[in-house]
């Protein structure tokens, strides 16, 4: 959504339309690609077009996004690492992005794994390596340089998830906002 609303076409009078489906989830965004960027070319390094360049940097200062241009890599990764299709991109007069469950849920068969018995998510890479990071006590601000992440989007996007399934630990659990706090490998 924040992918949505950095890119949209501000121009039109057409909203960012969200639809989910059983199986998928489509998100619409007025206007198509920008001139010179092809659908193939998203899927691979490129240069971010923003239409509006302040509502781009206020969703950076925000922490909503860690750099420009990283928005589709970062869609991919994390599809794949929950073990989803990579999502399908179609540009005409909207910028259409399709998600679609993975198959053995689309199928509702269950494999009996230990996270899905357990209601527990798989980690994504990223939180994979926060974990394998951590250790040893670290900062935010340590941890936000390891991944190239601004402090804020990790404070507000990366480790609450990790504490909350009990795979970090505040190592001064009565003051979660202390600037002195670091944050440990919860061991298993």
């Amino acid at each position: 959504m924040t992918n949505a609303v950095c890119h949209r076409d501000y121009l039109s009078a057409a909203h960012i339309q969200v639809r989910i489906y059983d199986r998928e989830l489509l998100v619409m965004n007025p206007g198509g690609l920008p001139a010179g960027l092809s659908v193939e070319a998203l899927k691979q390094t490129h240069h971010s077009i923003p239409r509006n360049r302040q509502v781009a940097e206020m969703l950076f200062y925000a922490g909503l996004i860690e750099q420009w241009g990283s928005g589709i890599e970062k869609m991919m990764r994390e599809c794949s690492a929950a073990g989803m299709p990579e999502p399908a991109f179609e540009s005409d007069m909207a910028f259409k992005l399709t998600f679609k469950k993975a198959a053995q849920e689309a199928s509702g068969v269950s494999h009996g794994t230990s996270h899905e018995t357990s209601h527990e998510r798989p980690m994504s890479s990223t939180e994979e390596r926060v974990r394998s990071f951590c250790k040893r006590p670290r900062s935010r601000e340590d941890i936000a340089a390891e991944l190239r992440l601004s402090p804020e989007y990790v404070r507000r996007h990366v480790l609450p998830g990790l504490i909350r399934a009990g795979k970090l630990q505040h190592t001064i659990p009565g003051k979660p906002q202390s600037r002195k706090q670091r944050y440990l490998m919860k061991p298993t």
